[in-house]
């Protein structure tokens, strides 16, 4: 079986199996590991706070598109993507591991560029990029892994949701979504509409502060949405073995995106 036959979920369910039938109770490493394969970071408890982490990675042509993504942008949602992990769990972002796989053609400027976007969003939320590493690929391929840290002695995660609970969103919906078929299909719209639909897909913030005040407010569920509404929120019910109904017209849809979608 292939790995496109398998799907990327199932391929997680399939490693994750793996690793959970091959652990030793009897380690020290797994004795402090809280949250591991299966949600939006791992989670451990460290020396005085529980520790998180979380990896992403981005494959040109399949993740990312030069020819309607600046460098610096791309950068800045290389680290953006995993900062949403952590503020999913209700964490606070700390370091950041970066590495590279590059082609040799490739030109300073545009590395260069990359780590601006990187370094800006990185200075936004007081993270440090603490190391990585470079190789030689065919292709541009960026990895990023965000440690952080919780202020609590839990964190948000899918498997908390229990019957009754309310279903939140912290931002509108489908605007990086309708960013992207912006860009691919070149569609004009005015210069405020556009603006926010390209910053929505590729320079998105992360909802590290919101994150934190849902965990201090007492809530126990919740998932980065990346993966769209539906699909996220199944992920919540598939982990909590609930089930969840939406009421379609209180979906919160920016108004640029209701107007021209």
């Amino acid at each position: 079986m292939k790995v496109s036959d398998l799907g990327e979920f199932g391929l997680i369910e399939l490693l994750a199996d793996i690793v959970n039938k091959s652990k030793n109770a009897r380690d020290a490493s797994w004795q402090r590991l809280l949250i591991g394969i299966g949600d939006d970071a791992a989670a451990w408890k460290g020396d005085v706070s529980i520790q998180l982490a979380t990896t992403d990675s981005l494959v040109q042509d399949t993740h990312f598109d030069l020819n309607i993504t600046s460098w610096e942008e791309l950068g800045w949602k290389a680290i953006a993507v995993n900062l949403s992990d952590i503020a999913a769990m209700g964490g606070i972002p700390k370091y950041a591991l970066i590495s590279l796989a590059l082609p040799g053609k490739l030109e300073t400027d545009c590395i260069t560029s990359l780590y601006q976007g990187m370094v800006q969003i990185a200075n936004q939320f007081g993270v440090a990029i603490a190391g990585g590493n470079i190789a030689s690929a065919s292709k541009t391929v960026i990895n990023v892994t965000v440690l952080g840290s919780l202020e609590s002695k839990f964190a948000l995660t899918r498997s908390a949701a229990v019957s009754g609970d309310q279903i939140a969103v912290t931002g509108y919906l489908g605007q990086s979504a309708a960013g992207l078929k912006m860009l691919k299909q070149k569609l004009n719209f005015d210069v405020e509409t556009s603006r926010l639909l390209r910053q929505a897909h590729l320079q998105p913030a992360p909802r590290v502060n919101e994150g934190h005040i849902l965990l201090q407010q007492g809530v126990k569920a919740a998932i980065d949405i990346s993966d769209g509404l539906l699909a996220d929120l199944a992920h919540i019910c598939g982990a909590s073995k609930v089930s969840a109904t939406i009421k379609e017209d209180l979906v919160l849809i920016h108004p640029a995106v209701r107007a021209n979608f």
